[in-house]
């Protein structure tokens, strides 16, 4: 899957695939970052929810507008 980070393609993508890639453009795990151009996560054990908690709990602050 490839989109913006934030996008709720990639919670819809986690609730029907075991095994799969995201690319989000312009963060992490569903965080807009300014310093990040894109992001590639491959699942197969993990879940995208997991990766959403883990960025969340670092305490990054969210960009203020998406790319």
């Amino acid at each position: 899957m490839v989109d913006t980070a934030g996008s709720e393609t990639f919670a819809a993508a986690a609730e029907h695939l075991d095994r799969w890639v995201a690319i989000e453009v312009g963060g992490l795990g569903g965080v807009p970052l300014e310093s990040v151009d894109a992001a590639v996560t491959v699942f197969d054990e993990t879940c995208y929810d997991c990766l959403r908690r883990r960025v969340a709990s670092g305490g990054a602050e969210a960009a203020t507008r998406r790319r």
